[in-house]
């Protein structure tokens, strides 16, 4: 039990409390006209902001790395006026994609779609969560109008950067890799300024995605970590950057790449009713380089497929 304990301390878990409904697979966050606070507690209190977007910006949240001289330091922490928490910042988000009925997922946080997000970030703070987790995103729109409706509430951003097959088809092609650099590059121009962006999602489960190409994958994803390293110079520390990938070979590769990558943390995307193997698994394996995890996605299924029975 003691062990346990310590793993889930030394462990920065991204919570994605999904409230949805589906209709014609339209995804949708449940919204209330009329919802009252509830009373949560937060190991960090945000600061509360109503205007001024470009005049007022929420604290950074940085990454740290344990050291032999600070041992169970890894995780994620507010650093602001240079000053950085000793408490580690829990990301407590929501997974959100509003979409309108009879439309497809896509980026729908352009000032055009206020209507959509405005009252919904009010709920989602409302509930708990200080961070929401994006899966569409178009660096070419207009999106300061979400970024002020985010610092309105006091909402954290992670960002994703679109990246699969059908944009990027071959990674061993070395213009292909080029233009991922170039495209990346114009996509954290668009938002570096932006106060609530907490940090960026390159692709989504790009395990699956490029299967059999790890070893050209991590390395443009480092050199994706030196572009935000660029970009941050005059920032109190670079903007997370992450990559999300599926369960289905993590562990294999956090053993094999544990060493040579450059990102903020590990993201894991899983859907298993019992965590504690995998977080297991991954203490083990970054027993030497512990770089926190999140979870970008979590879920588990309601139905017992052994004994044909919902849980």
């Amino acid at each position: 039990m003691a062990q346990s304990r310590q793993l889930l301390f030394n462990t920065c878990v991204l919570l994605c409390f999904l409230v949805v409904i589906s209709v014609m697979t339209t995804i949708f966050v449940v919204v209330s006209p009329e919802i009252h606070t509830p009373h949560v507690y937060f190991p960090y209190q945000l600061p509360s902001f109503s205007s001024g977007l470009g005049n007022e910006s929420m604290p950074a949240v940085c990454s740290y790395l344990s050291t032999p001289q600070q041992p169970g330091k890894s995780g994620f922490y507010i650093k602001e006026n240079g000053v950085l928490s000793t408490k580690k910042f829990l990301v407590q988000s929501v997974g959100y994609s509003p979409t309108p009925i009879g439309k497809e997922p896509t980026d729908f946080f352009g000032f055009r779609y206020s209507y959509l997000y405005e009252n919904d970030l009010k709920v989602i703070r409302a509930m708990g969560a200080n961070t929401i987790r994006l899966w569409q995103w178009n660096f070419m729109e207009d999106h300061t109008s979400f970024f002020q409706a985010l610092v309105n509430n006091n909402l954290y951003a992670l960002i994703p950067f679109a990246m699969d097959r059908s944009l990027y088809p071959d990674l061993t092609d070395s213009n292909v890799r080029r233009q991922i650099l170039l495209d990346f590059t114009t996509f954290v121009e668009k938002t570096v300024d932006s106060p609530n962006v907490m940090g960026y999602l390159i692709g989504n489960e790009l395990n699956t995605e490029y299967q059999g190409f790890m070893d050209y994958l991590f390395p443009i994803v480092n050199q994706m970590v030196e572009i935000v390293e660029q970009k941050d110079v005059n920032r109190t520390c670079p903007h997370l950057t992450l990559l999300p990938l599926s369960n289905s070979n993590f562990q294999l590769l956090v053993e094999a790449y544990n060493n040579e990558v450059s990102f903020s943390g590990w993201a894991l995307q899983i859907y298993e009713p019992d965590l504690m193997p995998a977080l297991l698994n991954y203490t083990l394996a970054t027993k030497y380089r512990p770089l926190p995890l999140l979870l970008t996605e979590f879920g588990a299924d309601a139905f017992d497929y052994p004994t044909g029975t919902v849980l």
